[in-house]
């Protein structure tokens, strides 16, 4: 089962092996290409897949060489799926703009 936690650490690797602008490259399309692959391609979002990434970015960015699991103990907030979706004001993250492009965030937490 593909779960938070398997997108978390998706978008870690990515982070460690191509940085931000590469990840943010990389895990959009491999993230599409695996919702395609389970017949539910309408199920891929780019602004939370984008906002993840940021946000992991920055928690990660705080424990320099940590693993995934050291950043996750640190900032256990990350595990919880809605995260990211309180960044938004209530309706943003359902509009067919925000799955189909990134929007920045209405609110940022540090």
């Amino acid at each position: 089962m593909f779960d938070h936690r398997a997108h978390l650490a998706v978008a870690f690797e990515s982070l460690d092996q191509h940085g931000l602008a590469g990840a943010m490259a990389r895990v959009p399309e491999r993230l599409r290409t695996l919702a395609e692959v389970a017949g539910e391609p309408g199920k891929y979002h780019e602004t939370l897949t984008i906002a993840w990434l940021l946000v992991l970015a920055d928690r990660r960015g705080r424990c320099p060489g940590a693993s995934l699991d050291t950043v996750l103990e640190r900032f256990p907030e990350l595990l919880d799926p809605g995260c990211v979706a309180r960044l938004y004001a209530e309706g943003t993250l359902a509009s067919a703009e925000a799955r189909a492009a990134f929007r920045l965030p209405d609110r940022w937490v540090r």
